[in-house]
């Protein structure tokens, strides 16, 4: 998560606490470790899993995945990632966007955004595409 004590910091990425209150703090899963790993190449793609309902509240969104009746609450720059996490955007396209719409450094920005991420693909909200060839239309 973002360290509160940088001189500089990104903004805030994610609310850690789900609307499910019995739900507790996003955390990622051990065994999706292994693609996770791939974030840190360019040639990773993040995806939305489709059946993922999207709300807006006012800056921030809601997100609700009626099949398993579970919320997430995103705040303005999470917001962002998630629009941004097309299947068409690599991470580092993602960290680029948001650097010049935030007027911050991409090192900053980086740790975050792909924290970002892995929290939404261990909550099975995104998938993680390889490379072009398996990228979305």
């Amino acid at each position: 998560m973002v360290n509160n004590r940088r001189q500089k910091k990104a903004p805030s990425i994610i609310n850690p606490n789900t609307t499910d209150r019995d739900q507790g703090p996003i955390d990622s899963k051990p065994n999706k470790t292994t693609l996770i790993d791939t974030l840190y190449n360019n040639s990773t793609y993040p995806c939305r899993i489709n059946g993922i309902e999207s709300h807006n509240l006012s800056d921030d969104a809601l997100l609700y995945v009626t099949e398993k009746e579970k919320g997430f609450t995103l705040n303005n720059t999470a917001k962002e990632i998630w629009e941004l996490c097309d299947g068409k955007n690599s991470v580092e396209d993602i960290i680029r966007n948001l650097s010049n719409r935030f007027e911050c450094t991409e090192s900053i920005l980086r740790k975050d955004v792909k924290e970002t991420i892995k929290q939404l693909y261990a909550e099975s909200l995104l998938e993680l595409k390889n490379n072009l060839a398996t990228k979305a239309d």
